[in-house]
């Protein structure tokens, strides 16, 4: 088992959290594509389903929110043994 701590705590309200598990599996399967590190797949998902959540319309993402989150995202604890990419 993994324990992960994000900070900061996002402000923005969540307006929609319809489909924000999916858009998570999402940015954890784009990651994954990109040949992120398991860190870096962690922000990325957690930034997709921020950005779900924040919008009215269910399953949009705004990619500018998720750059932006992806700069103030900070894995404080992450339990992983390797830091290496998925093959």
């Amino acid at each position: 088992m993994q324990k992960v701590s994000i900070s900061p705590r996002l402000n923005r309200k969540a307006l929609n959290p319809v489909g924000l598990g999916d858009s998570v599996i999402a940015g954890f399967a784009a990651g994954m594509g990109r040949g992120y590190t398991y860190s870096q797949m962690i922000k990325y998902a957690f930034a997709m389903g921020a950005s779900n959540a924040a919008e009215k319309e269910t399953g949009k993402i705004s990619l500018q929110y998720v750059e932006k989150l992806l700069s103030e995202i900070e894995i404080e604890t992450f339990i992983q043994l390797n830091e290496e990419k998925i093959q």
